[in-house]
């Protein structure tokens, strides 16, 4: 989740007039872990991706960038980058992960948000939400993944980019995007006030944009099941994920059904085939005050959705005091890993027990 500047008080208190704010009940915290690590190198790392890699290892891209509201508006904002490391698998660490340079590219500002990473044609790319001149233009940007870099594809603009939050890429021809408002600028306050259903989801195939999905409370993150006939999309002020079923050879979604949550989601990452991975924050008002200070705690959880059954389960839930606005998480190989909205933080936690997996 991206809300900047004044905005991020009308969001909380739409979420505040609508929704009632869900107490932690987990017992499972970070401390379940045996082994728990946090990287500092990195502003807002909001989400992240991997990939497999043809040795075995796993790819890991990470979006990055300085996202609480400025001290001073009228000073030009640093660039965020997408972070890059190599990851061994089950029982190694992970490495340090380090920017990489963009190849190829103008000048314009880069502010990466949601990311989407795929292999085509055996070589890996990443498609980046940019929020290039933030409110006003959005873009989506294309790279070819190298070690030494980004190569820079192609750049898309476009009206349906109105206020991106999320992406996945099914290829170099098609991906979705979230916007998690209809309007920009003020306009939107009213959108937040009054918890309007009015955030959707935008469809590129084909160098054609189209409508695939709208009457969304904050549309958030996304996925697409490994056949492409399902997608999911989460709704931040309506605490709710919502699954599709797609046409996969026209891309177009049908609503199937609404999951309610018990806290407001954000991004979503595949632990298996059919097992989504949630991350949600739990407290509107700590979500508020930690996007001005570090200092102010903000709880989050993780769940689990299992996608052939529609079960949800409570992974963990964390008061925040070490990791804090967890927007992305992930488990793999018996490791966590996340991210965090605001904080120059990245989790990896090894030897992770959070229980069984079954569907």
């Amino acid at each position: 989740m991206n809300i900047p500047g004044v905005s991020l008080f009308v969001v909380v208190f739409s979420w505040l007039i609508s929704e009632t704010s869900f107490a932690i009940t987990s017992t499972a915290t970070l401390s379940d872990a045996e082994r728990c690590s946090v990287f500092e190198n990195m502003p807002g790392t909001e989400d992240f991706d991997t990939l497999p890699a043809e040795d075995g290892s796993t790819l890991f891209l990470i979006s990055s960038d300085s996202r609480r509201p400025p001290q001073n508006p009228t000073q030009s904002k640093k660039n965020g980058g997408i972070f890059f490391a190599r990851w061994s698998g089950r029982g190694h660490a992970l490495p340090e992960p380090y920017e990489l340079p963009r190849l190829n590219r103008d000048e314009e500002a880069f502010h990466p948000h949601g990311i989407s990473s795929y292999l085509f044609e055996g070589k890996p790319y990443v498609a980046v939400v940019n929020h290039m001149n933030h409110p006003f233009t959005h873009a989506i940007e294309v790279f070819q993944i190298k070690e030494n870099g980004l190569l820079f594809q192609k750049r898309y603009l476009n009206k349906r980019i109105r206020s991106p939050n999320d992406i996945i890429a099914l290829s170099p021809h098609e991906f979705y995007v979230s916007n998690d408002h209809l309007l920009q600028t003020f306009a939107q306050y009213l959108e937040d006030i009054l918890n309007l259903p009015t955030s959707g989801i935008s469809h590129f195939r084909n160098d054609k944009w189209s409508h695939a999905a709208g009457n969304l409370r904050f549309a958030n993150g996304l996925a697409a099941s490994f056949t492409q006939d399902k997608f999911y999309a989460t709704a931040t002020r309506g605490k709710a994920l919502h699954v599709y079923e797609r046409n996969i050879e026209t891309g177009t979604l049908t609503h199937q059904k609404r999951y309610p949550l018990a806290s407001m989601p954000d991004n979503l990452l595949w632990e298996n085939q059919t097992t989504l991975n949630l991350t949600g924050h739990l407290e509107p008002i700590a979500f508020l005050q930690h996007a001005f200070s570090e200092s102010n705690i903000s709880p989050w959880d993780m769940s689990r959705f299992h996608t052939e059954t529609g079960r949800l389960e409570t992974v963990f839930s964390h008061d925040g005091s070490t990791f804090s606005a967890g927007s992305s998480a992930l488990i793999k190989d018996g490791h966590l890993f996340a991210g965090t909205v605001f904080d120059a933080k990245f989790l990896t936690c090894a030897d992770w027990n959070t229980g069984d997996t079954q569907h």
